[in-house]
């Protein structure tokens, strides 16, 4: 028995030329970074208080607690530490995936006992993840940073023992 396969030639280059056409006018979905919506907002929320724990003066002389965005907790002068309280403060900051943030450092602010008694907190120049004197770009909505800050103590009569607290500024420059 003889097939004759004439009739089906010319098919085939009909259905090949109908398929490259097919190819040729789909449609083709290209996905990219979405633009962040304008204007952009954002917003910010204390997710842990920064904390110094307790410690003790062993002179007149006063100095410095130095809690790091680590963990870690340092002093100067004459301060001893007491106990493991301390904690570094964490900010949730809630924007557009892909935005641009900058935190400015160096920003101070002033702890009060509430009778007339007042110290000094400078906020650190890192954070984590690296914040400052960088450009961080947001791949969640939500970003949360830890920070650090040196405590000024004066003297056993400039800040007798006692709660200190108070609030401090953040800025943060988003594009």
């Amino acid at each position: 028995m003889k097939t004759d396969c004439r009739h089906m030639i010319p098919i085939l280059p009909l259905r090949y030329g109908l398929l490259c056409l097919i190819l040729a006018f789909g449609t083709l979905t290209i996905s990219a970074q979405v633009n962040p919506p304008r204007p952009l907002s954002i917003s910010t929320t204390s997710m842990q208080e920064l904390n110094f724990g307790s410690f003790a003066l062993s002179g007149d002389a006063g100095g410095t607690v130095v809690v790091d965005s680590d963990g870690s907790r340092n002093y100067t002068g004459d301060i001893v530490l007491v106990g493991n309280s301390h904690a570094y403060g964490i900010f949730r900051i809630e924007t557009a995936i892909g935005t641009r943030l900058f935190l400015f450092t160096g920003l101070s602010g002033t702890l009060t006992d509430g009778n007339g008694h007042t110290m000094t907190i400078t906020l650190d120049k890192e954070t984590f993840p690296a914040m400052m004197n960088t450009v961080y770009n947001t791949t969640s909505i939500y970003t949360d940073f830890r920070i650090g800050a040196t405590l000024h103590v004066g003297s056993a009569v400039a800040n007798p023992p006692g709660e200190y607290t108070g609030t401090y500024d953040i800025i943060i420059n988003h594009e």
